[in-house]
């Protein structure tokens, strides 16, 4: 009778010479080691990370890489006559963050897309006010939306 071994040890625990079948483990024939050509010696450069922003991100501080994609998508609200509309999203400082794309919708929503570009300290930022139709009455209030982004 010849017995399966199941899988119980983290894939990053097997060795050479083991190959995975079906959930099993089973030793196969050590085989010589391939040459591997010196442009794979090179660690492999990471991706770029992409970090998504919305209203909830208030307050909050971000630590990036350079080269990081920041992504801001803010929700407006509408009802009783009003629209709760935000500003289109700025950075407070260009070298840090290149914003690429940006904008708002008549529903209250905005948006903005942001590259991480150079090592520093830059805020994100947008204004929440009250756009009234004809005849309604908005209260005299204005929310700041405020993100730090620091970039390593």
């Amino acid at each position: 009778m010849n017995a399966t071994k199941y899988l119980t040890t983290p894939l990053a625990a097997m060795t050479l010479g083991t190959t995975l079948v079906l959930g099993a483990i089973a030793p196969t024939a050590a085989a010589a080691p391939a040459a591997i050509p010196s442009a794979l010696h090179a660690a492999p450069k990471a991706a770029a990370d992409i970090i998504e922003l919305d209203n909830s991100s208030n307050g909050s501080t971000i630590e990036v890489a350079a080269g990081d994609q920041i992504d801001v998508r803010l929700h407006g609200e509408s009802g009783d006559g009003i629209t709760l509309a935000w500003s289109e999203p700025r950075a407070s400082n260009s070298a840090v963050l290149h914003r690429s794309s940006g904008g708002t919708s008549s529903d209250g929503n905005a948006w903005a897309a942001f590259g991480a570009q150079d090592t520093g300290t830059s805020q994100i930022t947008a204004f929440r006010r009250c756009m009234p139709t004809p005849g309604a009455v908005c209260p005299r209030l204005v929310l700041l939306w405020r993100v730090t982004i620091q970039v390593g």
